[in-house]
C-alpha cells in the first residue's frame, strides 16, 4: 500500500500540460455531432417490448414458484412425519 501512495502523491504533484477551460466545450461538440445519428425508439415499440420482458418476467416466476412448491415438504405446524424432524432423521 505504500507503494500506491507514493505513486498517488507523485502523480498529485505532475502539473498538467494541457488546457482544461476548453474541455467541456469539446466534449458537448462532440455529442452534438453525433446526436444526429442516434434515433430514440418508438414509443409503441418501446411499450411493446416492456411488456414483453414483463411478461416473461411473470411467466419465470410463476413456473419457479410452482417448482419450489412441488418439492417443498409440508408446511404445516405440527405433521405426523416431517422430514427434517429428529425424530425422523435419527429413526424411532
Amino acid at each position: 500500500m505504500q507503494e500506491l501512495d507514493k505513486r498517488l502523491a507523485a502523480l498529485g504533484r505532475t502539473e498538467i500540460d494541457h488546457n482544461l477551460n476548453a474541455l467541456e466545450r469539446a466534449v458537448w461538440a462532440k455529442v452534438d455531432a453525433n446526436a444526429g445519428r442516434l434515433r430514440p425508439m418508438p414509443t409503441r415499440m418501446a411499450a411493446t417490448l416492456c411488456a414483453v420482458v414483463a411478461i416473461l418476467a411473470a411467466g419465470t416466476g410463476a413456473a419457479a414458484a410452482a417448482a419450489i412448491a412441488q418439492t417443498a415438504p409440508d408446511a404445516t405446524a405440527f405433521p405426523i412425519r416431517a422430514p427434517l424432524a429428529l425424530s425422523t432423521i435419527l429413526g424411532d
